[in-house]
């Protein structure tokens, strides 16, 4: 039979041991306190930012984190810098076409282009039209009598002629060619395509409209280049990570030592050097996006080649700073 329960003022049962008064009673573990932070708590995402731009003893402070801590800033700023680069320069694109947009009816004729693509002028072309393209020029020359084969590519980046559109490619130095029918379709959708045996008028108020009307396609344009240059960016940050971190390390342990004179050498680890390097690396893209963002890159004083040497000779200079104040900052004692 089952066992009944027993009431309240039942005696134990003798199959259960019996508590003496005396007999200490278990008390409850306290709760596991977290483990201590191996480093110290570092500043706040925004903040830390902030320093790394306006602090320099904060490169070689780096060194009390781990890598994530500043490389996850580098990485936002690499972001940062192709958005702003890239905004920059949509925005003086989407200025420049509106301004050529205002004037093209005092020096130009008007131009019609039929459902085949094919362009002419309505009067008297003495010379190509230039139309502004992010800093450069496409000249317009329905008349065919700009040759792309003879012109000097220096400051133009396209040709248009009556039905095509010329290209000249640096890296290969050959010439390609895009029909201008092709405009009529997406993702250009500059033009809409007159009915057969109709053309369109292209003149100042068309050309304003048709900005209007592709600022969403500059927009994609504008992220498709942010885009490019943050993976530039970040293949050259990788490289100078690589080069500039032996530099920070010799820096860090100075001259040898000798007998009257012992060492006060730091031997830095690498991963140590790599974080200093990403941290004085911040600013360095941040200042580069800015001047490019405001219309000033450093390409356009020095030109590429230039600029890159630049842009390299001022981070060895704040490697072989950081490793210094590293030295100076967490070195022996005389």
């Amino acid at each position: 039979m089952d066992s009944q329960p027993q009431p309240p003022n039942a005696k134990p049962d003798a199959a259960q041991p019996r508590v003496s008064p005396d007999t200490p009673r278990a008390h409850p573990a306290p709760p596991a306190r977290p483990a201590p932070r191996p480093y110290p708590k570092p500043p706040a995402f925004i903040p830390r930012i902030i320093m790394l731009c306006l602090r320099p003893e904060t490169w070689p402070e780096t060194a009390r984190y781990p890598t994530h801590v500043t490389l996850l800033p580098l990485l936002a700023a690499i972001l940062l810098a192709a958005l702003l680069a890239a905004s920059g320069q949509i925005y003086r694109q989407i200025q420049s076409l509106s301004q050529f947009a205002a004037t093209y009816d005092r020096y130009y004729p008007p131009l019609e282009i039929n459902g085949d693509g094919v362009l002419s002028a309505q009067g008297e072309l003495k010379a190509p039209i230039r139309v502004p393209v992010f800093g450069r020029w496409v000249l317009v020359d329905p008349t065919g009598k700009t040759n792309p084969e003879t012109i000097e590519w220096g400051n133009v980046t396209g040709v248009i002629n009556d039905h095509q559109l010329v290209n000249f490619n640096p890296f290969t130095g050959r010439l390609s060619s895009q029909a201008l029918s092709e405009w009529f379709k997406p993702p250009y959708g500059f033009l809409h395509p007159p009915k057969q045996g109709e053309t369109q008028v292209i003149a100042g108020g068309n050309i304003q409209a048709a900005v209007q009307d592709g600022i969403p396609v500059f927009v994609f344009l504008g992220l498709c280049w942010a885009g490019l240059q943050a993976l530039a960016e970040a293949a050259w940050v990788a490289a100078i990570l690589f080069l500039m971190s032996p530099v920070v390390m010799l820096a860090a342990a100075g001259a040898p030592g000798h007998a009257v004179a012992p060492s006060r050498a730091l031997l830095l680890p690498r991963r140590v050097a790599l974080r200093m390097v990403a941290g004085f690396l911040l600013p360095l893209v941040l200042l580069d996006g800015i001047l490019r963002a405001a219309g000033h890159p450093i390409a356009d004083v020095l030109g590429w080649n230039g600029s890159m040497f630049f842009w390299f000779i001022a981070a060895l200079a704040l490697s072989i700073w950081t490793g210094l104040m590293a030295k100076r900052m967490y070195g022996a004692k005389r």
